[in-house]
C-alpha cells in the first residue's frame, strides 16, 4: 500500500505514514464539509436568502478546527476558493485579455475588510502562479499593496464568512457580464 515504507528505515516510519494518511483525509473531509455548506450559502445568498445563508455559515463556522492542516475549515475553504476561480479566469483569458485583471479591480473596489484581503491573497496566489505580461504584473502588484491586508487565519464570525461569500458571488456575476458583452 506505501511502497516508499518498505525502504525507509525506523520502527515507526510506517505508523507515521499511514497517521499522516489518515490526517490527510480527515482534513479533506472537513474541507469537503465546509465547501458543501459554503456553497448552499452562496446559493442562498445569490437568491437574496441572507437569513438562510447565514445559517449555513454558521454551521460551517462551527466545523472542528483542523490540527493537521492548523486551519479552519471553513476560512481555507473560502480563500482556496477565490484563488481556484481568480486562476481560472487567468488561464481561460486569451493572451493579452487583461480584462480578468478589470474585474479584479473592480470587485477590490467594492469589498473591505476580510473579503478584499481574500481576494488580494488570491492575487497573490496567480501572481505566484503565472508569469504575466509586465503591466498586469505591475497593475496587480498595485492592486495587492493597495490595502495589504492579509485575511485572518480563521475568520471568526459568520458575517465574515458572509461577505467572502458575497464577494465570490460578485466575482462571478461580473465573470459572467464580461462573458455576455
Amino acid at each position: 500500500m506505501f511502497p516508499e515504507v518498505d525502504h525507509a528505515e525506523g520502527p515507526l516510519t510506517h505508523a507515521r505514514v499511514v497517521s499522516g494518511s489518515l490526517h490527510h483525509e480527515e482534513s479533506q473531509a472537513l474541507l469537503e464539509a465546509a465547501g458543501n455548506l459554503l456553497t448552499k450559502a452562496a446559493t442562498r445568498l445569490a437568491a437574496g436568502d441572507g437569513d438562510g445563508a447565514g445559517k449555513l455559515a454558521e454551521r460551517a463556522l462551527h466545523l472542528p478546527f483542523d490540527d493537521f492542516e492548523e486551519v479552519h475549515p471553513a476560512s481555507w475553504w473560502l480563500e482556496l476558493e477565490m484563488s481556484t476561480r481568480l486562476t481560472e479566469e487567468v488561464e481561460l483569458a486569451a493572451e493579452g485579455d487583461s480584462r480578468w485583471l478589470d474585474r479584479v479591480e473592480r470587485l477590490l473596489g467594492e469589498l473591505s475588510g476580510t473579503s478584499a484581503a481574500v481576494v488580494r491573497s488570491a492575487l497573490r496566489d496567480v501572481l505566484s502562479e503565472f508569469p504575466l505580461p509586465r503591466n498586469e504584473e505591475r497593475r496587480a502588484h498595485q492592486l495587492i499593496e493597495a490595502e495589504g491586508e492579509e485575511p485572518p487565519a480563521e475568520m471568526k464570525e459568520v458575517d465574515e464568512l458572509v461577505a467572502v461569500l458575497q464577494a465570490l458571488n460578485r466575482q462571478s456575476d461580473l465573470y459572467a457580464q464580461d462573458l455576455h458583452t
